[in-house]
């Protein structure tokens, strides 16, 4: 059948509670409906965490627990955000995450002039499965993901508008043909 129709259904909630001076603790879950050809994927992941927070610095622990394609999933990740200025015109995102296969994402941006940012990024990392960004992204795929690089701009409109343009590169390992004889 090369006439798939996909119409998969997504709903995501995340809550910061703060419970201190410096102190966030975030939890969340993330759930797909993803019906496709003559299968049905009910993906779920709940996620829990910590961040810590000073001016210049903030240091974030995150669990997920996950069932996506109906195979259990795992990931621990860790990130720092550094502000050397103590805001955003300058910063720098380190994240570290473990689920099947360690991943390194880097991240890095500055203010260009006033009300424009540029943005710079790279996962380094052999996987398949990637929760990313507090699990609002799922990359759950059938190949494997040898790099993801990208950037961003973020322009402010006006006080309550931002317009965002992003690029993003994915190198894949080949998937090896089926030949039918």
């Amino acid at each position: 059948n090369t006439n798939i129709a996909i119409q998969q259904k997504e709903y995501y909630a995340k809550l910061l509670a703060s419970v201190g001076k410096n102190l966030v603790l975030i939890g969340g879950f993330h759930y797909q409906y993803s019906p496709f050809n003559n299968l049905i994927y009910k993906n779920t992941v709940a996620f829990g965490g910590i961040k810590y927070y000073t001016p210049y610095v903030h240091f974030q622990a995150m669990a997920h627990v996950a069932t996506l394609s109906n195979s259990q999933f795992t990931q621990f990740d860790g990130t720092v955000t550094a502000y050397p200025l103590g805001n955003t015109n300058l910063y720098s995102i380190t994240r570290v995450a473990y689920g099947n296969q360690p991943t390194l994402t880097q991240m890095a941006g500055f203010k260009a002039i006033k009300g424009l940012w540029a943005e710079a990024n790279v996962t380094l990392g052999s996987y398949d499965i990637l929760l990313d960004n507090d699990a609002l992204y799922i990359y759950n795929d059938i190949d494997t993901k040898q790099l993801k690089a990208g950037g961003s701009i973020y322009a402010s409109l006006s006080k309550n508008l931002t317009l965002s343009l992003n690029y993003t590169f994915e190198q894949k390992d080949q998937i090896p043909a089926i030949r039918f004889l």
